[in-house]
């Protein structure tokens, strides 16, 4: 499915001349139409069990959000505009560009949210909300911009942890993870047990009540979400 009549390029360079956000911006926006059919796909199974896997592609380079979301940001941000010299596509306000990325990536979970609710299920559905890794690794030599133009150190992105994407130092691994179910999952309640992707597989077997297959790489993480342990040691 083509979203866009003329789609825009993933890489692209603008040495010199004015950079212009519309030149780099689709018709099309794909993480709109993305939350879109999640709040559908919600009210339509909200009468029985139901799993939802909604990937978004937010925040990620290249960088070409919504020109409203960007101007939500000071402009006092950008000192300077990115040309693609670290890879993917140019941005004028690439400070603001990425903020904006985050921006809206909370307003859609905030209607993933209000869509449960609306369907009255939001206090028996298990909602977890994690990253697949951390901000983008260092570009060029020549450049501070990052990788597609992102600028983590601005934002201390990593939070002062070592490495970015791609390393194996938690800078580079270590992300935020939320997980929600009223009644079975404490609110404000923190765990420091290690984790990865490959667990949720047996976890939401066990949230679900269901038997887990044999054979996987994961291990199931629900005794500690809902406190019967405070930690587990892993195999």
């Amino acid at each position: 499915m083509t979203l866009n009549a003329k789609p825009i390029p993933g890489s692209a360079k603008q040495p010199e001349g004015d950079v212009k956000m519309e030149d780099w911006i689709g018709e099309i926006y794909a993480p709109k139409l993305m939350v879109a059919e999640a709040e559908k796909f919600i009210t339509d199974h909200s009468k029985g069990p139901f799993f939802l896997y909604l990937p978004f592609i937010e925040p990620h380079v290249a960088m070409h959000p919504p020109r409203e979301s960007v101007e939500k940001f000071p402009v006092e941000w950008d000192t300077e505009v990115y040309r693609g010299e670290s890879g993917y596509l140019p941005h004028p306000r690439p400070r603001a560009g990425y903020a904006a990325m985050i921006s809206d990536l909370d307003g859609y979970v905030g209607r993933v949210m209000a869509a449960l609710e609306k369907a009255g299920v939001v206090e028996n559905t298990l909602v977890i909300f994690t990253s697949d890794n951390g901000a983008t690794h260092e570009g060029p030599k020549g450049t501070h911009f990052h990788i597609g133009g992102a600028d983590p150190k601005f934002f201390n992105s990593t939070a002062d942890l070592r490495g970015y994407k791609g390393s194996v130092y938690e800078g580079g691994i270590r992300v935020p993870m939320i997980a929600r179910m009223p009644g079975r999952i404490a609110a404000g309640a923190v765990s420091d047990m290690p984790s990865y992707f490959a667990d949720w597989f047996p976890t939401l077997c066990d949230a679900a009540s269901i038997p887990k297959p044999d054979g996987l790489d994961g291990e199931s993480l629900w005794p500690v979400l809902t406190n019967a342990v405070k930690a587990q040691r892993r195999l």
